[in-house]
């Protein structure tokens, strides 16, 4: 224990810098891991249920994550044109169930976001 920044109390002086940003308590630290593998776990639900109860979030999320192409707020379906949007998201849609029947991976469901095609409509 540091106590140079005591007082002769125990208590702390003025201008400690106190708990660095982003440090957590244990209890908080706890919590997140907990969060965390309970998520490992059960990701393979997780998403499927995200993907169906909350596609909007979902497919933020997904463009979130996605290297280059996408700004970082992700992809924004409101400035495109709308046929163009529902024919993305219908691409989506379909390359998200062709990943989750195991006949596809998240790299169609990427060419998907990006109109690059190879799931549902054509660009």
């Amino acid at each position: 224990m540091d106590h140079s920044s005591r007082d002769t109390q125990g208590r702390f002086l003025p201008g400690n810098p106190g708990r660095p940003p982003g440090a957590r308590s244990r209890m908080s630290q706890r919590v997140a891991l907990s969060l965390l593998g309970h998520y490992l776990r059960h990701e393979a639900d997780i998403l499927s249920r995200l993907s169906r109860g909350h596609f909007d979030e979902y497919m933020r999320l997904i463009g979130r994550i996605l290297p280059g192409g996408l700004d970082e707020d992700g992809l924004d379906l409101e400035a495109l044109a709308p046929d163009e949007a529902a024919r993305t998201t219908r691409a989506v849609r379909a390359a998200l169930d062709r990943v989750e029947a195991g006949e596809a991976s998240l790299a169609e469901v990427e060419s998907a976001l990006l109109g690059v095609g190879g799931a549902g409509d054509p660009p």
